[in-house]
């Protein structure tokens, strides 16, 4: 067996670590070029059919808050009212403290939250071209968003279209969670891969590559600083 010397043990630990810094070249690279999948429009309306015109709305927000604390219970505490217009319908959107948002009609003071899935199919629909049709749609009462990492109950509406696009909506407020098609797929899995973040071991990995690469560096230093200690030596050594 051969004896591990300073410089089989730099090799080694140099074709070990060969590996994760080809995935990091990439990945990087990709990760650069981002424009070749991912979307400018991501989340953002396309359907540009329906009417987004924030006109006054029919209820007013006195109403509104009533119509909260009817729907939540009295001691229910809101944070925030937002009016939006989605699909060509005018919402209030309450939030609620330690609590699912409500949903209201801003004409006629229903309260539409949670969503039924027609709701959703509306609401997913601004979300996708034209062309596109509705394969399916699954209710996910645990969904795991990737930013935050929060669970979400929503709706998952599936399209027919070439990239076979995915459009998650809340369930409670009709909000657009996320959009998912085959090239944001390959994104966000570029993505882990650069940061080194798969099989739940993102920071063992990191740990690793990084006590790797300073090993890599302290033996090339030492090698480096003994050739050239012997250089300088059989230099003198030749003069004399």
């Amino acid at each position: 067996m051969k004896k591990l010397t300073r410089s089989r043990a730099h090799r080694y630990i140099g074709l070990v670590l060969l590996p994760f810094l080809l995935i990091s070249a990439l990945t990087g690279f990709f990760r650069a070029n981002y424009k070749w999948f991912w979307k400018e429009d991501y989340k953002k309306v396309k359907n540009t059919s329906y009417s987004y015109a924030l006109d006054v709305p029919e209820v007013s927000m006195d109403s509104v808050f009533s119509i909260a604390k009817r729907s939540a219970g009295s001691d229910a505490v809101i944070s925030e009212v937002r009016f939006r217009r989605e699909a060509g319908v005018a919402f209030y959107d309450v939030r609620i403290k330690k609590g699912n948002p409500i949903l209201i009609d801003a004409t006629s003071g229903e309260v539409v939250s949670p969503i039924d899935e027609n709701m959703a199919t509306l609401l997913a629909g601004q979300y996708v071209k034209g062309e596109a049709k509705v394969k399916y749609v699954e209710l996910n009462e645990s969904y795991e968003t990737r930013k935050g990492n929060n669970i979400r109950s929503v709706y998952i509406i599936s399209y027919d279209d070439a990239l076979e696009t995915q459009i998650i909506i809340d369930k409670y407020n009709g909000e657009i969670e996320e959009e998912v098609d085959k090239n944001l797929k390959f994104g966000m899995w570029m993505v882990k891969l650069h940061d080194y973040d798969f099989w739940d071991s993102k920071r063992g990995i990191l740990s690793f590559v990084g006590i790797g690469l300073t090993l890599v560096a302290i033996t090339g230093f030492y090698l480096w600083a003994k050739a050239k200690g012997k250089k300088t030596k059989s230099k003198s050594q030749g003069s004399v």
